[in-house]
């Protein structure tokens, strides 16, 4: 039954699911979508956190190689993006553990490439962005060791 409720309505699963565990309700809950529902929600905030490194990363690149075109925009675009990875960091700090993966940050580094296309950036300034990423985590995220609450 609770599959059937989970294709149609994840909320309504959801609610049953907190509800049925609450009440200790053991014998209602689908324990193996439960686990998968509790994976999934550890790889969103992952997600999450990539995506906002790609955000913050696009942004430099712009800045770096557009300098003619650097607008206040940009400026507030990196400062929101820190703020919300600084604050993502703290609600959930072994997400840090991430920005020393190589392989996570390279794939938040293609995926600011990637929006260098969905931008229409001209291939003059495309054609300078470096292949690897450039970035290191303190320039990312100059505030991040200055804080230990960070």
């Amino acid at each position: 039954m609770q599959r059937t409720i989970l294709a149609t309505d994840h909320h309504q699963w959801a609610m049953d699911t907190a509800d049925a565990i609450s009440r200790r309700r053991l014998d209602q809950i689908d324990w193996e979508r439960v686990a998968e529902e509790i994976y999934e929600l550890g790889i969103s905030q992952e997600h999450a956190l990539q995506s906002h490194l790609a955000q913050l990363m696009y942004h430099l690149l712009k800045m770096e190689h557009q300098p003619e075109r650097h607008g206040r925009s940009w400026e507030i675009t990196v400062r929101a993006q820190r703020n919300i990875i600084y604050s993502l960091l703290k609600k959930q700090p072994s997400l840090k553990a991430l920005l020393r993966d190589d392989a996570f940050m390279n794939a938040a580094y293609d995926a600011a490439l990637a929006e260098s296309g969905r931008d229409n950036l001209p291939d003059s300034v495309v054609m300078h962005f470096p292949e690897a990423c450039p970035y290191k985590v303190d320039m990312l995220l100059p505030d991040l060791g200055a804080d230990s609450n960070n």
